[in-house]
């Protein structure tokens, strides 16, 4: 995809989002700010998709019929619906005049939040492990809590009336574009139930609640429907808003909207180190998920005859998030299964590949079929991580993945390959890469880190062991993942 294209999809987002917000303001009583956090989500994620379709259709004869006999329960079910084939199958047969079923789930499972008096603070999908926050809110004599919630199927009839209308306002936001209309027909049609004919009844449920001081979670702002409509609620009674990455991308990645998202719509953000330019205050932190935790002084002691484990990314064959396409995934496909080719035949040790039990319609299993190696197998994410890297001789990231982070934090012998084929590390993140980069451990190239390989693999103990090495560790996780968060700096920062 060309830069023009970026940019012109940037453009149409924001305008689907001023749209939205301009419409919903007239029939609920939010702030632009709090209509924002609502409807940015799915305004990204729909228009990244859409275009995509629109791009590569040939023939571009849109329908103009509007198909509001099923539209998605939330934002996670509009989500979910986009990762199958039924998704552009429907949306390319929208621009053929062709007639097909939409396949989606309409009920909404939201998230209700039960009243909580006396806690200031509630923490909902916060990343610590459990027994850290049981000692938090101990700590903090109950006054920080757990989210006690209860998720429940609701479905909001469709308001054919109000949809008309929302046609109207989005074809005349979007009339200069050539998709304009096209796609003010699909948007009216994927809204969510949740953020139109269900936002009242949410926000009416939410009224009497006490208001809290603060809420804090690190990856349920751009998904959950019901705990954002909550806190816009909370927010204009006065309470804050605090995120924290849920993945090394936050601070790695040169695009990541994630990050964007949540750096320009909440209040504080707590990273992992990291610094990053933004409009709302960010305070260096630390991974809630190894908050309470130490890290292992000593390095991992790995067997030399244990697989090699290349931990693989994984994206929907047909999903776009511009400038990422794929193309660009399908060629970060091809390089993984080099790269696993040449560690194997180097090594003459088994390679595992692991990626998400979704395949998400690439077929890995046939692409490695093709490599003609029996010793490369592909491997489903099942149980959990750590315990399986342990056993394998060394682990391989091929991407801007937690596993890194995860990798490192227990002194396991790890190496690292992120070309611009698919990932590309920001500016801002490229110093401390560069420090693993000196000692052996991140490489730009497959023929880098086979070479280092090949030098090392006598002896990966050895290798891994040296000063300069856990050396060069420990600073970059300083800058990607802060170790240094205990109860008292959790409390201090969640309570004030």
């Amino acid at each position: 995809m060309t830069d023009s294209i970026y940019s012109l999809t940037i453009k149409i987002e924001e305008s689907i989002k001023t749209c939205l917000s301009r419409f919903l303001r007239g029939h609920i009583a939010l702030s632009e700010e709090n209509i924002n956090l609502l409807i940015a989500p799915w305004s990204h994620y729909f228009t990244h998709s859409a275009l995509d379709r629109w791009v590569r259709n040939v023939s571009k004869k849109p329908s103009e019929n509007l198909n509001i006999e099923n539209v998605p329960g939330d934002t996670l079910s509009f989500m979910e619906h986009s990762r199958t084939n039924n998704y552009p199958d429907y949306l390319d047969a929208s621009l053929e005049k062709r007639n097909i079923k939409r396949s989606l789930r309409e009920e909404s499972e939201l998230l209700f939040i039960k009243p909580e008096k006396f806690s200031s603070t509630l923490v909902y999908q916060g990343g610590f492990n459990k027994i850290f926050l049981l000692n938090l809110s101990l700590c903090s004599a109950l006054k920080i809590r757990r989210v006690r919630d209860v998720r429940q199927p609701r479905f909001f009839n469709i308001n054919k009336e109000i949809r008309e209308k929302l046609l109207e306002e989005l074809i005349s936001c979007l009339k200069e574009n050539e998709a304009g209309t096209w796609l003010a027909y699909r948007a009216t049609e994927y809204f969510p139930k949740s953020l139109l004919e269900g936002l009242p009844e949410i926000l009416r449920f939410y009224e009497d609640h006490p208001i809290k001081r603060n809420l804090f979670s690190c990856n349920a702002w751009s998904i959950m429907d019901g705990w954002r409509i909550y806190c816009a609620l909370q927010r204009e009674k006065g309470a804050k808003l605090i995120g924290s990455p849920h993945s090394i991308n936050y601070g790695t990645s040169k695009y990541f909207w994630l990050r964007e998202f949540d750096l320009n719509n909440l209040d504080e953000y707590f990273t992992w180190g990291w610094q990053y330019p933004a409009s709302r205050p960010i305070r260096f932190f630390s991974p809630p998920k190894f908050s309470g935790l130490k890290r292992p002084v000593k390095p991992s002691k790995i067997s030399a005859n244990d697989s090699i484990l290349i931990t693989s990314a994984a994206r929907p064959r047909h999903l776009l998030e511009q400038p990422y396409s794929p193309e660009r995934f399908e060629q970060y496909l091809s390089e993984q299964l080099r790269l696993a080719n040449a560690c194997q035949v180097l090594t003459e040790k088994k390679v595992c590949i692991r990626t998400r039990p979704k395949e998400m319609g690439w077929n890995l299993g046939d692409m490695i079929r093709k490599i003609d190696n029996p010793n490369i197998k592909l491997e489903f994410q099942s149980g959990k991580f750590l315990a399986r890297l342990k056993k394998s001789s060394i682990h391989i990231c091929d991407n801007t993945s937690t596993t890194i982070l995860e990798s490192l934090w227990i002194n396991h012998p790890t190496l690292i390959y992120i070309s611009d084929a698919y990932f590309e590390i920001s500016e801002d993140a490229k110093p401390a890469y560069q420090l693993l980069q000196q000692t052996g451990i991140f490489h730009t190239s497959i023929e880098s880190l086979a070479n280092h390989l090949k030098s090392v693999n006598a002896d990966i103990n050895a290798w891994w062991n040296k000063k300069d090495v856990q050396d060069s560790i420990v600073k970059f996780l300083k800058i990607q993942g802060n170790p240094e968060g205990g109860i008292k700096a959790w409390k201090k920062a969640l309570l004030n």
